[in-house]
């Protein structure tokens, strides 16, 4: 597929946390290895502050020959998880009520989702609390067909264009977004002018410091080359959360998401056998089902309880920052969005 796609041009850049360019090579010879978009790629350690960036990486232009016909196809299949699944409620219930342990939403909460893709996590927002939603997606298919319900307003765009409502946003999430991001302190700080005095920005990326990148190294699902240009511990997270101007951190913690052993070995599996034929012989059948069954019991046996030991020793694959604006800062006013 990748010789029908444009030639992308990259670049690189000083540390999107500190700015230095001072760096030492994490992990190279990397490759899209999901959607076999073209480019070689490397992760370079910023000796300075220690967050790991893509490099090089694609600019601005050629971004979208990495998002094209990737996360979403026109089978639907990422509404049909975000949405119908047993996985994708759950992990949105799940989030919520991490969140609940720092603030309880009332009718007063306006609740921004950065990323909303088809409103799943605002689902949980409005028919768990009395608050009210807004969802931002850049994909505007996504806008179109997401959960609706007469508390929740969509909108498909950037942070950079959006209007907040009158006196701001109580709450800004953004699940699984901060790591595709070409300026992720530029982003965090777009949020902080969004936010009303004393509002939460709650942030969920991967934990590149985990255990599991020790054992699968360069086949570690969550690195998702090149589309995650952002790789975080939990000391750079906090550093870039500073450096957008929030100073208090309510919460800080890894969290449990399942599946990323499962996927991990699936992907790197699927790269030796390739994607199954139109009309496949009765043995790539049989070897399918033989694998399939393989990766259910390592799901159930092998890789859930290893996650709850990874989330409470502090090395799971992901992780949960909860900070708040100062409530003594000046409430934003629309005009100034203009």
């Amino acid at each position: 597929m990748s010789d029908t796609l444009p030639t992308p041009v990259f670049e690189e850049i000083p540390c999107t946390v500190c700015g230095a360019d001072n760096f030492e090579v994490f992990m190279d010879g990397l490759t899209d290895r999901v959607w076999h978009r073209p480019g070689v790629f490397r992760i370079d350690r910023c000796k300075d502050c220690g967050h790991k960036n893509t490099r090089p990486r694609p600019n601005a232009a050629s971004l979208h020959i990495y998002y094209d016909n990737t996360y979403d196809h026109d089978d639907r299949a990422m509404k049909q998880h975000d949405l119908h699944s047993f996985g994708g409620p759950w992990l949105h219930r799940y989030r919520l009520n991490n969140f609940r342990k720092t603030h309880q939403l009332t009718a007063e909460d306006r609740v921004l989702d950065v990323g909303c893709s088809y409103g799943g996590f605002l689902r949980e927002v409005v028919t768990q609390t009395p608050a009210r939603g807004w969802g931002l997606d850049m994909d505007p298919t996504s806008i179109s067909e997401a959960f609706e319900h007469e508390r929740i307003t969509y909108q498909a765009g950037l942070i950079d264009d959006l209007v907040p409502p009158e006196g701001g946003f109580t709450v800004v999430s953004l699940y699984e977004t901060l790591e595709h991001t070409l300026d992720p302190v530029g982003t965090m700080r777009s949020v902080h002018q969004r936010l009303a005095p004393g509002g939460f920005m709650i942030i969920e990326v991967p934990n590149v410091d985990n255990a599991w990148i020790k054992v699968l190294g360069r086949h570690w699902f969550s690195l998702l080359i090149p589309q995650h240009l952002q790789h975080f511990n939990l000391k750079s997270l906090d550093r870039a959360a500073r450096e957008a101007g929030f100073d208090i951190v309510r919460y800080h913690q890894t969290m449990f998401i399942p599946a990323e052993l499962v996927l991990s070995l699936a992907i790197w599996w699927m790269n030796i056998v390739g994607p199954a034929p139109e009309s496949p012989s009765i043995g790539r059948r049989l070897l399918d089902l033989m694998a399939a069954v393989f990766f259910q019991i390592l799901f159930i046996f092998i890789e859930i309880p290893l996650q709850i030991i990874m989330r409470y020793l502090g090395v799971a694959g992901h992780q949960f920052l909860v900070v708040q604006k100062d409530p003594e800062a000046k409430a934003p006013v629309a005009a100034d969005f203009a």
